[in-house]
């Protein structure tokens, strides 16, 4: 009731009403969209303090707000992450992360650990795209450089149709991977499930890939193109646990933060 009067009242004067994110016991925290962040007097809906429209201005207003000792009394209502000096859960946005807006439920700011996930998807993508180039580059040359190739058995054909599957794998991956983890830079929801999914399907491969480490020294013998298999592959565990460890860190943190997403 007390907004709606507010807004009525600011809708008389001709000014924009604020939308509140944080209610204080006397000092209310919020801004007026496309105009400025700011301290509102609960009492009397007069204007404190207002402070620019930007990341340093949210993070001087949310400081402000606190210093009044209104954070302990917005426990149950603000959505913001973090842990402030008050021990109440709530803090402001890292004043380097980008901010969005909607009507409803104001700022939202992004968290480090969406940002992370974000980055590791990129990584991961970009990876995947170069060793599918390298894959199709590898068919090229086995089929245009070697007549009579055949390895372990198989046929120089054979060999080229599967580097080109392969290719045609990573490619599709390493570029849906790399989407995902720019969609997730803009707190796209529908792209973080993506990134949950294609970042589990990267810990299952590299999961194989560890456990097939243990036998896989395999040693190609180009003069009679056969397979000498030899013992554990150490650099190959490593790589393996190295990837499934990224992977797994960007499902955990994407799962953690999915709350961010839906409030866009």
């Amino acid at each position: 009731m007390r907004q709606n009067v507010r807004a009525n009242e600011n809708e008389e004067a001709g000014m924009s009403s604020p939308t509140v994110t944080n209610p204080g016991q006397r000092y209310d925290l919020g801004y007026v969209e496309g105009e400025y962040y700011g301290v509102w007097d609960r009492t009397s809906s007069d204007i404190v303090e207002r402070f620019p429209l930007s990341d340093e201005g949210w993070t001087a207003a949310w400081r402000r707000w606190q210093s009044m000792g209104q954070g302990a009394s917005a426990a149950a209502t603000s959505e913001f992450g973090g842990v402030p000096e008050t021990g109440t859960g709530l803090s402001a946005p890292s004043a380097s992360a980008p901010m969005w807006r909607d009507a409803e439920s104001g700022p939202v700011t992004r968290p480090g650990g969406v940002t992370a996930a974000a980055v590791i998807l990129i990584i991961l993508g970009a990876l995947a795209c170069i060793f599918g180039l390298i894959a199709i580059i590898g068919a090229f040359a086995v089929q245009g450089l070697f007549e009579d190739f055949a390895l372990g058995g198989i046929e120089r054909g054979t060999v080229t149709g599967v580097l080109v599957v392969v290719a045609i794998l990573l490619l599709g991956y390493g570029v849906t991977t790399l989407i995902s983890g720019i969609k997730t830079l803009g707190l796209n929801n529908a792209w973080r499930v993506t990134g949950i999914v294609m970042a589990s399907i990267g810990a299952a491969f590299w999961l194989l890939g560890f456990v097939g480490s243990f036998s896989s020294a395999d040693e190609i013998d180009f003069e009679t193109s056969t397979f000498t298999s030899g013992g554990p592959n150490y650099g190959s565990m490593a790589l393996s646990l190295a990837m499934l460890a990224l992977n797994v860190v960007v499902i955990v943190l994407l799962a953690k933060n999915g709350r961010v997403f839906t409030r866009r």
